[in-house]
């Protein structure tokens, strides 16, 4: 397993999950001291879960619903989903609840690719909205896509493209209502940066993009040993004195890859927009 495909998320009984990008997951009820056994998960995504608003966990994520669903110039493409599934005892079950988006594939050909969304992240606004946002692949375009349920995940609206370049992008919903996406910029100059929502996710206040991360790659005639886009898949939490810790993987100056982190405060909440849903 990628060390860099993992996520961490500690549940509001304490007990810490701890998820893998290839679709599989462990606990642990003592802060990570030990871990229980990895259990399948039935969808991956390097997100991992979250907890909803009666404890238990949704997890958003990708699955395969039908091999060779379709020939695109006479090659078989399959049918995939980024869904929603819920446990309600701490992954040892799943069930499905809904599927957000359909994306049909042809396995190691993006260009061939009708709309590829992937590597899918969920965020839960109590109340509110389930709010998932995508990586898209197609033909280089690479603008997250945003979809959003109003009841916890059963059915979806529309596939909103955000005006936000990066993959892949992680969501968190805040403590006073606004929604984060977190994101690597795979192009120069190379980094992370985040992007803020005032209305769950309907828009995104590009205006006022913050740039975590600008320093990354190497600089031409410089040796390297990774490719200057490979870095990025960040990950936030908001901690209890408000300030966001975002960590990622990274490469600079002609380094391998290697995870860092940035610790850094939210700007003030503009006063009312009037967009707020």
């Amino acid at each position: 397993e990628d060390d860099r495909g993992g996520s961490i998320f500690q549940m509001s009984d304490g007990t810490v999950l701890l998820f893998t990008a290839s679709g599989g997951m462990r606990t642990s009820a003592d802060f990570g001291e030990t871990w229980s056994e990895i259990r399948p998960t039935n969808i991956a995504s390097p997100s991992g879960g979250v907890e909803d608003e009666e404890g238990h966990i949704v997890y958003g994520g990708q699955a395969s619903v039908q091999k060779q669903f379709a020939l695109i110039d006479g090659e078989p493409a399959d049918l995939q989903a980024c869904v929603i599934e819920r446990s309600r005892d701490k992954g040892l079950s799943w069930e499905r609840v809904g599927v957000a988006t359909y994306t049909v594939y042809v396995k190691d050909k993006i260009e061939k690719t009708v709309l590829y969304q992937r590597e899918p992240s969920l965020c839960v606004v109590p109340n509110k909205f389930y709010v998932m946002c995508t990586c898209c692949r197609m033909a280089g375009e690479g603008f997250i896509r945003v979809i959003r349920s109003a009841d916890r995940g059963k059915t979806w609206g529309p596939v909103i493209t955000t005006p936000v370049w990066g993959k892949p992008g992680h969501l968190l919903a805040l403590k006073d209502g606004r929604v984060l996406l977190s994101y690597g910029y795979r192009r120069p100059p190379y980094g992370v940066r985040a992007c803020l929502s005032y209305d769950y996710g309907q828009t995104w206040d590009m205006d006022n993009e913050i740039i975590l991360r600008m320093d990354g790659g190497t600089p031409p005639g410089q040796a390297r040993k990774v490719s200057d886009t490979d870095l990025g898949y960040p990950q936030s939490i908001q901690l209890k004195d408000g300030r966001i810790f975002t960590v990622y993987y990274f490469n600079q100056n002609g380094s391998n890859a290697y995870m860092a982190g940035t610790f850094w405060e939210l700007p003030p909440r503009p006063a009312q927009t009037g967009k707020e849903r």
